[in-house]
């Protein structure tokens, strides 16, 4: 059978801005009215009329759209002032950790109404029923997610269970839901951590390190960094970097602690004949 198509090829774009999307460049410059952009084909082109979003979305988001090498979540922080100004439902992003609004929703009916099927999940509505076109199906399934659900840190699975029963009637498919995400975030991050270290031997080893750490935003930062830092030392850098760890050697190790605390450079040594030379040099100054 053939799945439903769920985003839109193409979405219009007013040529006059709102208020609220001038605050927005006004604040952040044109990196803030491109991001907007992104984030309006992100929307339209998976599920048409809503994205889901937190924190660590986001940072991949900024790294993929921004060039960015770093930690910054410039995408994140603009997001935020987004739906502080209703450019998107800070109800459904708080609720449900989506981003939607009334305005994409007309957009994506307006459009999807030339096709056979669509459907949308009623908890996401933000228009009335009367302005949905009949070939546009309501799925009125609980959704069971929401912007803490999909942040939270790594609880007993029994506690959630125990929390959340009289909640969600199918808690354990939200688990699942929760659990892939993160192990997908996890492989991301690994793969930017892989992209950053020096020497890329023995990977299967360096991703059994990494799934044994367990990473999250804050520590893929602290890592990123040390990499960084270690680079520059003299003993990854002699003998084209012969001297460097294995990443799983390294992940094992916690070796970005060190790292984060060495700030000077290691000298690089001199060479006996040039010790000998700048001896010679100063009794030359000092007339001896």
């Amino acid at each position: 059978m053939v799945s439903m198509k769920t985003g839109i090829d193409y979405f219009p774009l007013d040529c006059y801005m709102d208020k609220n999307m001038e605050l927005i460049e006004a604040q952040f410059g044109l990196k803030g009215f491109a991001i907007m952009i992104k984030l309006f084909q992100l929307i339209y082109s998976e599920k048409g009329y809503y994205c889901e979003w937190n924190e660590e979305i986001a940072l991949l988001f900024s790294r993929r759209n921004c060039n960015l090498m770093t930690g910054d979540n410039i995408a994140f922080e603009i997001a935020n002032v987004a739906i502080k100004k209703g450019i998107f439902s800070e109800e459904k992003y708080k609720k449900y950790g989506i981003l939607t609004s009334e305005e994409i929703q007309k957009t994506y009916f307006e459009i999807v109404k030339r096709r056979t099927k669509a459907e949308i999940q009623k908890e996401y509505l933000l228009i009335s029923k009367e302005e949905i076109p009949q070939n546009v199906y309501i799925n009125d399934k609980n959704v069971c997610k929401n912007a803490e659900n999909v942040n939270r840190k790594g609880q007993s699975k029994v506690k959630e269970r125990k929390e959340s029963k009289n909640i969600c009637p199918s808690e354990e498919v939200c688990e699942n839901d929760v659990e892939k995400q993160k192990e997908m975030l996890q492989q991301k991050y690994f793969d930017l951590f892989w992209e950053k270290y020096p020497k890329k031997m023995a990977k299967k080893e360096a991703q059994k390190a990494w799934k044994q750490i367990k990473v999250e935003q804050k520590l893929y930062q602290e890592i990123c960094q040390a990499v960084e830092k270690q680079k520059e030392q003299y003993d990854w850098q002699k003998q084209k970097g012969q001297y460097v760890p294995y990443p799983s050697t390294w992940l094992r190790g916690e070796r970005w602690k060190d790292s984060s605390c060495v700030e000077i450079k290691t000298q690089i040594p001199q060479s006996p004949e040039k010790d000998e030379k700048l001896e010679q040099w100063k009794k030359l100054v000092n007339g001896e």
